[in-house]
């Protein structure tokens, strides 16, 4: 059992037995590792050490790993500090193409990456359903 695995066994044991009602099944969860062998529409998956590929119809799919829409607020701001963690933003004395603030409200985006072959994802299985969670790459 791996770290994944051991953490949802945690998760899913919080739940008291005598709360339960006779309706509520308990039901393990298991987080796995897997490949995407297949893009959307046909989307399988091969979760590691098994042989055989799960097919959409046993498949979800977190909203973050899809094309889909949000609503946000992009605001910028000449001058200012900007951590990004692992790399040095542009200069910010050049950081913008001529308006020291800008600020554009309640915009619609589209997230455009979606999943593609080859890509290496963590997966929470329930029972004969796979959610796939999010995408992973070794550190």
């Amino acid at each position: 059992m791996n770290g994944f695995q051991k953490l949802a066994m945690v998760f899913g044991s919080q739940q008291s037995n005598s709360t339960l009602k006779k309706e509520d099944v308990k039901k393990e969860v298991r987080l796995e590792f897997a490949t995407v062998q297949t893009p959307e529409p046909e989307l399988s998956i091969l979760i590691d050490g098994m042989t055989v590929p799960f097919g959409k119809d046993f498949l979800f799919v977190a909203e973050g790993i899809t094309r889909h829409k949000r609503i946000a607020t992009i605001t910028h701001e000449q001058d200012v500090e900007r951590d990004v963690g692992d790399t040095v933003p542009f200069p910010k004395d050049s950081d913008s193409d001529g308006d020291l603030y800008r600020k554009l409200a309640y915009v619609e985006m589209q997230l455009e990456d979606v999943l593609k072959a080859g890509d290496r994802i963590v997966v929470a299985s329930v029972n004969s359903q796979y959610v796939i969670v999010d995408r992973v790459r070794k550190a």
